[in-house]
């Protein structure tokens, strides 16, 4: 409970910065479709829903799921899910460094 009470807490406090990150990721998934070629604007499409769900699910805009499972949940059920599904280890080489930073609960 006391666990719960924490994360709740540190959502609220997140709020203004949780907003910002969904307003970042929304206006990166919008410019990435204005793309040039099929294949181009369908990758984008893709990978900016992505980053767009991360934030919603309170990550960082600027990183993947799979790089943030890869990242904080190694070995997960999800991530062994993920990986089944694109390939052997696609988690965790999606993770990157120097991404993760603004995100609000790991």
């Amino acid at each position: 409970m006391k666990y719960l009470l924490k994360i709740l807490l540190k959502i609220i406090k997140s709020i203004p910065k949780y907003i910002g990150n969904v307003i970042i990721a929304c206006g990166q998934f919008f410019y990435a479709i204005s793309g040039e070629g099929k294949y181009v604007y369908w990758f984008n499409l893709l990978f900016e829903f992505d980053r767009v769900v991360n934030a919603i699910g309170f990550g960082d805009p600027q990183e993947t799921i799979s790089g943030r499972l890869g990242k904080h949940f190694p070995g997960s059920e999800f991530t062994k899910f993920v990986d089944w599904l694109f390939s052997e280890g696609h988690c965790k080489s999606s993770i990157e460094e120097d991404e993760g930073s603004d995100s609000i609960l790991d």
